[in-house]
């Protein structure tokens, strides 16, 4: 959905830092992909909370400049992009609440243009992963690496 030309989703900062620190920094910008055109959304709409978290950025920011800390920040719209620690499971309900709400607002932003119930158009669109659980020896194992090698920067 993105050309080369609007770069990556997130934006990397400190990423040789010593800090032993990890900041990652969901809903820092409100970009929308230019194959979306503005959601048919006004640009005082897209500046509101609804599209990012007014702030957030500039705290990453400063706190990675101040811990010398491995920062991403996503660059993209919460509108258009959600990045989920709840792994998959999620899934199901989000499908079956914007079917809800498809079919009980049909002019929301630009929802009178699905022609269809909103779960119809995830199929290629919307991608889970499943990853092992921190009681697995293997993972515990690359976590401690991991950390061990921050740590050895001090």
């Amino acid at each position: 959905m993105l050309s080369a030309e609007e770069g990556a989703p997130f934006e990397v900062l400190e990423r040789d830092g010593p800090s032993p620190f990890f900041i990652v920094c969901d809903h820092a910008g409100r970009l929308i992909p230019r194959a979306l055109g503005s959601l048919g959304l006004s640009e005082d709409e897209l500046a509101r909370h609804i599209a990012w978290d007014i702030g957030a950025a500039g705290v990453a920011r400063r706190l990675a400049a101040a811990l010398a800390a491995h920062t991403v920040l996503q660059r993209f719209s919460r509108l258009t992009m959600a990045l989920s620690e709840g792994q998959v499971g999620w899934i199901p309900f989000i499908l079956e609440r914007l079917d809800s709400v498809w079919a009980d607002r049909p002019i929301y932003g630009n929802i009178e243009q699905l022609t269809a119930p909103p779960s119809t158009y995830m199929r290629d669109r919307v991608y889970g992963w499943l990853s092992p659980t921190t009681s697995s020896p293997s993972l515990r194992s690359a976590a401690s690496s991991a950390c061990a090698r921050r740590a050895s920067r001090l």
